[in-house]
């Protein structure tokens, strides 16, 4: 651990006021994109949606950026801060987590976790998540240096420490594996570099996935050796089983076949987001290998690059996939939107139930569609058929 007086922000007081400053400025922020949101829930319009999901994700990079001016330790080694997830694939909705990972030589481990949570808390508390445990990253994945949970962990009592005092602060319940895998995993460049090496031949998405957030004298080798690994593994990808695979993962999605008279918060999550979104981001991976394969340099997975340089219409590809999932995602922040409005968290976790009743009374009020959840399960099979269509077209262009 850092001694104190080696780290910028040195008391809990000056943490306090850089958390109360930010908070302002981002309330202040977000009630114009929440206004914006109101608006768009009324009227959808496609580049309304992706000007806000811009501006949203914008918003988020500026807050971590002058969070970052206040600690300045990582410039001292060679180091990097990656965005991941949603946010570096452009497809971050109003709900999302924020996927940060902090990379360097596991020497400094040590010394930067307390940095890196006091990092964490602060965004956690300024974007108002519900758990600092929402701000993970690709670290989660990584190897771990010790398999022994530390005690904060098993507390789930998390101290931050400063000079004139501690503050303690707990995270979410089922956070335990989170907390551990952030709290063990290997920080290592090397070992970043061989784990997403490792997963190239599966074509997932998160292999081809980062904004380069802060990088001190790792980036360009960083990249170059991805880049190199990728072009000698490219004829060993085999297209068609990564193709059949996915194609049966998508016929074989879980629906509702009629309305419930409640519906548990864990199923809405997986059902419409995690288990359509996970299909998709496969599916975009798929297009990002082919179009590197046939000469086009799409170095990173970013629906909104994919769409504004027409991409799939260049492979010859019905871009009314991207239509489609612009839409899917405002049709997610819609549910999503709905439900905290009930006080109802879209948790993975959650076994909270939620009456139909309630719901549908809600979207009256709000003049959403009513039977919300039909609504989107009913859009969820259109998505799913232009899912197929594309995989369709992609075997016969390209098999």
């Amino acid at each position: 651990m850092f001694l104190k007086e080696e780290i910028n922000i040195k008391t809990l007081k000056e943490y306090k006021n850089l958390m109360v400053t930010l908070k302002n400025y981002y309330q202040n922020c977000m009630s114009e994109i929440l206004f914006r949101y109101s608006m768009l829930f009324q009227n959808y319009q496609k580049e309304e949606m992706k000007s806000l999901m811009e501006a949203h994700k914008n918003l988020i990079l500026d807050i971590l950026e002058k969070i970052l001016e206040n600690y300045d330790e990582f410039q001292d080694v060679k180091s990097m801060i990656l965005i991941t997830g949603s946010f570096a694939r452009d497809t971050n909705l109003l709900y999302s987590d924020l996927d940060i990972s902090f990379h360097y030589d596991n020497k400094y481990k040590e010394k930067f976790l307390e940095i890196e949570e006091q990092i964490s808390y602060l965004l956690s508390e300024v974007l108002g998540f519900r758990g600092r445990d929402r701000i993970h990253g690709i670290t989660y994945y990584l190897p771990k240096l010790d398999e022994k949970p530390i005690s904060c962990i098993l507390k789930n009592d998390y101290v931050l420490h400063f000079l004139d005092e501690d503050l303690h602060f707990k995270c979410r319940e089922n956070s335990f594996d989170t907390m551990n895998n952030i709290y063990s995993a290997t920080r290592s460049v090397a070992d970043l570099k061989e784990y997403i090496s490792s997963n190239f031949l599966s074509c997932v998405d998160w292999t081809n996935n980062f904004i380069y957030f802060k990088d001190n004298g790792c980036k360009d080798d960083f990249c170059k050796e991805l880049e190199i690994k990728e072009m000698s593994l490219l004829s060993k990808w085999d297209k068609r089983k990564s193709i059949n695979e996915l194609e049966a993962s998508l016929k074989h999605m879980i629906f509702f076949p009629k309305a419930c008279d409640e519906y548990v918060i864990k199923d809405l999550k997986n059902i419409y987001k995690n288990e359509v979104l996970a299909n998709f981001y496969k599916l975009l991976a798929i297009i990002r290998r082919i179009a590197v394969m046939n000469g086009y340099p799409v170095q990173y997975i970013n629906l909104k690059d994919f769409d504004n340089l027409n991409l799939l219409n260049c492979l010859h590809i019905d871009s009314t996939l991207l239509t489609c999932s612009y839409y899917y995602l405002f049709l997610i922040t819609k549910l999503q939107y709905l439900l905290d409005s009930l006080g109802y968290d879209l948790s993975k976790h959650s076994n909270k139930k939620v009456k139909i009743t309630l719901l549908n009374q809600k979207c009256k009020e709000m003049s959403f569609e009513c039977d919300f959840i039909m609504f989107i399960n009913e859009e969820k099979k259109v998505f799913q058929t232009i899912m197929l269509n594309t995989l369709e077209k992609i075997k016969e262009e390209y098999l």
